[in-house]
């Protein structure tokens, strides 16, 4: 016979699947995306920004600076 499921059943199910996976999830993404990859023989070493990430938001907080000084100041 064929088992039906609730909702919440599935919710629950889904979500101690992506639990199990720590390597998956939007914050896992966004880090990958700013930090340096991790240093696999040293854990504790401090994951740097990656230099194109600090170039965007210099150039923004920049372009943002210029926007704000030249139409309100």
């Amino acid at each position: 016979m064929v088992k039906q499921l609730t909702v919440a059943k599935v919710h629950n199910a889904l979500e101690a699947k992506l639990r199990a996976r720590p390597d998956l999830g939007l914050w896992k993404a966004f880090v990958a995306l700013v930090l340096e990859p991790p240093n696999p023989f040293d854990r504790r070493a401090r994951r740097w920004p990656k230099k194109e990430f600090v170039g965007v938001i210099i150039l923004v907080t920049a372009g943002a600076y210029v926007f704000l000084y030249f139409n309100f100041l």
